[in-house]
Parts: C-alpha cells; structure tokens; sequence
C-alpha cells in the first residue's frame, strides 16, 4: 500500500505520493471552504478524497489550513478520512506544523508563515511556542489579507479625502469590478477575505511604481511579521545565541518588498536568530510526519 502526504488550503489542495521519504507526482486539486453552514470535515474530505481519486493508500499525513483545534474535532476528522479513503493510518495536523517540518526538515527553530493568514511556530526539543494565526478579524498581522485589507482601506480613504493620496485610488474599482455595490458588496462575496487578500497584487504593483502609501503598507508588514517571529524565537529559546528561522508561504515570495525586509529586520532585532532559507515546501514536511518527528501532540493520528 502506498504513503500520500497532503498540504490542503482554502484555494488549492496538493498530493503526492511519497517514495523513501521523498515527495514525488505532485498533483493539484481545488482546496476546501470553510462556511458557517457546511461541516468542515465533510468538505475536507471530499476534496482529499477527489484528490486520492481511489487509489489505494496505506498511509497518509495531512497539513490543512484551519486543521481543528481541539482534539475532539481532530480526532473526528482524522476517523473520517481514515473511513472515506480506506487507509490504514492517518495522521493530522495543521498547516504550520507542516510548514515547519517541511522548512527545518523536522529540526529545532522556529518558522514563520504568510499568506493570506499568518502564524509562528517555534520547537526547541523541549517545548513548543507559537505565535498569531488568529485568523483576520484577532490577527493574521503582516499577511496578505492585511496588506490587501489596508490598501483597500487607504484607497478609500484617499477618496474621499480622509487620507494621504495614494495611486492606488487608480486601481480599485477595477480590481473589484466584479462586486456588484463595492465597497459594500464585499460582504456578500463566496469568500470576502479571500476577495480582500487579492487586493495585494495592487499593493506590490503600485509600491514598485513608487506609491509612498503602498510601500509603507509592506514596510509595515515586513515589521509586524518580525514582531511575530522575534516573539517565538524569544519565548522558545530563551538563552540560546543562536536560532535556526526560516519562513514560508506565497508572500516571501515578493522579496523586494517582504523577505528581504524581513530578513534585514530580524537581524537588525534579533541578532541571536540565524535565517535560513526553507529545505522544502509544506507536502514535504506533511511527508516527514510519517516518520520520526518532534510534534508530539500537534499531530493527531488515527489506525485501523
């Protein structure tokens, strides 16, 4: 029987048969969504069972945004896609953990994630720490939805006069041009913080153009995203002189005006932290969980 590692998110889902460790014939599925009248394990394991698309699977390990919190609705999860995809185990955890895994190799330090949402963890061998990954009405500081969240709201500001100006009034309408009624439409879009995050493209074309207000708003996010990482690297290692960090997600991807930033500002703050760039993705330390790993009860496991 084969072994399946899975990274899961809201927009894409992807899988991939792991062969001696080693992630291989990646495929992409549509992700999940999680609304208020449909149960989040059903739409989870339908999308991870259209993914599997019956092949017989022996183990799997899944890193899913918004994976449960409590150990109950893991548990319940876990059961569920054990039962819908016939393995004979199945381990679960969120995608932070796998995000770590997959940037460390399953070693001690810390990882800092960000994309739409954003969230920290930190491993020492000894204990774990985290950091955000409140989700965007509590936190999710320095993430695309916050970028896209604030140029939106400068936008409009701007408009109406109530703030300083900024190019990106120039492209508003046209980026929401399909939200009937916006700005107020938003509330009644599929995925409102999702339409929101989108936003970001605007806010790193017009920084590169060289709009001062959307070049602060990604100044702004380089530095929150220190303050979250700096927190677990502090709280995690209290007394080390060295910290192995290492990032990931689609907005470290925009180095110019995030990683670059955010490297130079850790070290600037937080001399004892030691950036490193990620040894592989998220379906690759959802891989390694199969194995040996030091996630303890981050990671829920459920057998035949």
């Amino acid at each position: 029987m084969s072994e399946f590692a899975v990274d899961g998110g809201q927009t894409r889902l992807r899988l991939g048969l792991v062969v001696d460790g080693a992630v291989r014939d990646v495929v992409e599925h549509d992700g999940f969504r999680y609304r208020p009248s449909v149960d989040p394990v059903d739409s989870t394991v339908r999308a991870v069972c259209a993914a599997v698309d019956g092949r017989p699977v022996g183990r799997i390990a899944l890193g899913l945004t918004s994976a449960p919190s409590t150990v109950d609705g893991a548990r319940r999860m876990a059961r569920a896609m054990l039962d819908a995809i016939g393995a004979d185990e199945v381990l679960l955890a969120g995608d932070v953990v796998t995000a770590h895994a997959g940037a460390l190799g399953g070693g001690p330090g810390v990882v800092i994630t960000a994309g739409t949402g954003t969230n920290c963890l930190g491993v020492n061998g000894d204990g774990i720490e985290h950091a955000d990954g409140f989700g965007h009405l509590l936190g999710d500081d320095g993430s695309g939805f916050s970028i896209g969240r604030s140029g939106v709201a400068a936008a409009l500001r701007a408009r109406e006069g109530r703030g300083p100006a900024t190019s990106l009034v120039d492209v508003l309408d046209a980026h929401f041009a399909d939200v009937p009624d916006f700005p107020h439409g938003i509330y009644s879009t599929v995925n409102p913080v999702a339409s929101i995050a989108s936003f970001t493209r605007a806010v790193v074309a017009e920084a590169r153009a060289g709009d001062a207000v959307a070049s602060e708003l990604w100044a702004r996010a380089a530095d929150r995203l220190v303050d979250t990482t700096m927190s677990v690297v502090r709280r995690c290692f209290p007394d080390a002189a060295e910290v192995p960090v290492s990032y990931t997600g689609r907005l470290f991807d925009v180095a110019d005006l995030l990683r670059e930033p955010f490297v130079a500002g850790l070290a600037a703050r937080c001399p004892e932290a030691r950036v490193r760039e990620p040894q592989g993705a998220s379906i690759d330390g959802a891989a390694r969980l199969l194995r040996e790993h030091p996630y303890g009860t981050l990671v829920t496991r459920e057998a035949r």
